[in-house]
């Protein structure tokens, strides 16, 4: 078992037991407990889980499509691998967030405070909390997605021709 405690905020099941009502609920328990502060609660960590797996994503992914093409399977492929590759970056910061996010008020004065006690208590593989569930998502939705994407952009671009037209919008020339 984890030396960290996570209490989960809403839990489904018997209402005796919630700790909330509601999102505004929430909000006002969550700005009695720490102040304005801990409203933002994590916001650094979850830059640091979206900005650089984001940036991968796209990255690999153009990569991918430069690579092996631009068919219906190659497209639905590099956005599922980049899916995964975006989650297993963004999963290590996502798994501290939320330990953050969820502790007693006052527990830790920093994200970076989890990091070694997660460590030491799990090793490496405790920061890969959920990373399975998550993998499998990201490869369906982000292959699905991208797919639907370039399908529809595909499907524009033959129904208004003229869209297609470049336009030079600092001059407005054609």
């Amino acid at each position: 078992s984890s030396g960290i405690n996570a209490e989960w905020p809403l839990r489904p099941g018997d209402k005796k037991q919630r700790k909330y009502k509601g999102p505004l609920d929430v909000i006002s328990k969550t700005y009695r407990e720490g102040g304005f502060r801990t409203l933002g609660k994590g916001t650094l960590v979850t830059g640091l889980r979206d900005v650089p797996g984001s940036g991968l994503f796209f990255v690999l992914y153009e990569y991918l499509i430069s690579k092996y093409g631009e068919s219906p399977t190659c497209i639905t492929m590099a956005g599922g691998v980049a899916g995964v590759l975006m989650w297993f970056v963004g999963v290590p910061p996502d798994v501290i967030k939320t330990l953050y996010q969820t502790a007693p008020h006052g527990k830790y004065k920093s994200s970076l405070q989890i990091v070694p006690e997660l460590y030491k208590s799990e090793g490496l593989s405790g920061f890969y909390k959920g990373f399975g569930p998550s993998g499998i998502r990201a490869f369906l939705a982000n292959g699905i997605c991208l797919l639907t994407y370039d399908l529809v952009i595909k499907t524009w671009q033959k129904l208004y021709p003229l869209a297609n037209m470049n336009i030079n919008h600092s001059t407005n020339e054609y």
